[in-house]
């Protein structure tokens, strides 16, 4: 995370927003407006349709905050492990569902055994890194997956879009002014050749870039990404 400055802005925003809607405290919101339940539940089918999980997988959620996301998977998996960088959105995510470990950890540091688990989610959370710690990271998902294991990397932002979200000249200029101060606005944007390069090169079997269905409130800027060992 560039300078660490992501990890000092949610390592404030989860000690500040503790009392605030569980959306708004990983800031899954539009206009500053929480997710609709409608909205949110149909993400959710999404991801697990796209994780394809059975009974008995065991589960990483990376950078997984308050457990929004674990606790629909843990519904279908044996177990979940949960890691994020702040220990107060850990917290909710540990009373979700008896089956969620948490994990206080970087995640680009965290280390798992080889061939450890069935499937691994990373959730609107690949934007804070660089493209170094990303390559760095893929190599550590694909060694901690099982052979035939699947990774799903969601709500990424998408380079070649980035200009439909900096789509006003207000927009812009606070878009290069927070880039010059270290503060850049969303995190890094990937092409999604790039990622499928990167996967392909550490080692995945397949390898897909996925647009993101209409209703997903991002989906006019992010696409998700799926990987089989």
């Amino acid at each position: 995370m560039t300078n660490d400055y992501w990890t000092t802005f949610w390592q404030t925003h989860a000690r500040t927003s503790a009392m605030a809607d569980p959306q708004t405290q990983v800031l899954r919101t539009l206009k500053q407006k929480p997710i609709q339940e409608a909205e949110w539940h149909s993400t959710l089918s999404y991801i697990i349709s796209q994780l394809d999980l059975s009974p008995e997988h065991d589960t990483l959620d990376l950078c997984g905050g308050n457990g929004l996301v674990a606790s629909e998977i843990a519904a279908h998996c044996h177990q979940v492990t949960v890691v994020d960088i702040s220990p107060e959105l850990l917290q909710a995510a540990s009373k979700r569902r008896n089956n969620i470990d948490i994990l206080t950890a970087d995640m680009r540091t965290v280390e798992f055994p080889t061939a450890h688990f069935d499937r691994i989610v990373c959730y609107a959370a690949l934007q804070y890194l660089t493209l170094a710690e990303t390559t760095n990271l893929f190599e550590n998902l694909h060694r901690w997956l099982k052979p035939g294991g699947v990774l799903f990397v969601g709500d990424i932002p998408d380079v070649d879009r980035q200009w439909n979200f900096f789509n006003t000249t207000e927009r812009r200029q606070a878009y290069f002014k927070n880039l010059k101060a270290g503060r850049p606005i969303v995190g890094t944007w990937f092409d999604s050749s790039w990622l499928s390069h990167l996967a392909s090169s550490v080692g995945f079997s397949s390898q897909e870039c996925l647009p993101q269905p209409d209703d997903h409130i991002y989906s006019w800027f992010r696409f998700d990404f799926r990987c089989v060992k």
